[in-house]
């Protein structure tokens, strides 16, 4: 099930706590928001990663995702994440994306090469120095020095790309949740082919 933000914590949370350098958490953002499940997903993550985060959240559209947000303390923001959106939602010190990058090429009318590096551009100039682009994606083997050569270009350094370790199971899901840990039993998730977790320190 990869329309829930969810199913990819494991891969989030090795990414991050893999990181070789310290991670800067004031701010962060979820890039996009399928659902108030999705958001409520994200802030299960990133509190328990680091308790003391602002959380915020910017997508197109969605009465139903602000309204959820605002309930729960997230500042929710209506905005295109291929234009600047600095002014709207303020430097940030983790962006979070999930399977984004599909949607944006599926859904905008451009070429799919252009759409990615104007996406990486506006990650770069939205994120703080040191700050990082938290990302699961679909890719094919060959797009990865792609990726990785648009990231650089883009003014990130540091790029990891992994398989993405996903939980074998909504019911799994369910019971980190309700642990409240920030750790994970590896021998629950799958590493589905073509799935990747990147991670961008912006220098």
């Amino acid at each position: 099930d990869t329309n829930s933000f969810g199913i990819t914590v494991p891969t989030y949370l090795d990414l991050i706590q893999a990181s070789p350098s310290p991670v800067p958490a004031e701010n962060a953002l979820l890039a996009g928001a399928l659902s108030s499940q999705t958001i409520e997903e994200y802030r299960a993550l990133a509190t328990r990663l680091f308790p003391e985060l602002q959380l915020h959240v910017i997508d197109l559209e969605g009465k139903a995702t602000k309204e959820f947000s605002e309930r729960v303390g997230i500042n929710f923001q209506l905005g295109n994440l291929l234009v600047p959106q600095v002014d709207v939602i303020g430097h940030q010190d983790i962006v979070f994306t999930n399977y984004l990058l599909r949607s944006l090429v599926s859904s905008i009318a451009q070429p799919r090469n252009v759409l990615i590096n104007a996406f990486f551009a506006q990650m770069s100039n939205l994120l703080n120095p040191e700050g990082r682009l938290v990302m699961v994606e679909h890719m094919a083997p060959k797009d990865i020095s792609l990726f990785q050569f648009m990231l650089e270009n883009k003014g990130f350094s540091d790029i990891h790309m992994v398989p993405a370790a996903t939980f074998r199971k909504r019911r799994i899901l369910d019971r980190w949740l309700d642990s409240g840990n920030s750790t994970y039993d590896q021998a629950l998730v799958d590493l589905p082919e073509n799935h990747v977790g990147i991670i961008a320190r912006k220098v």
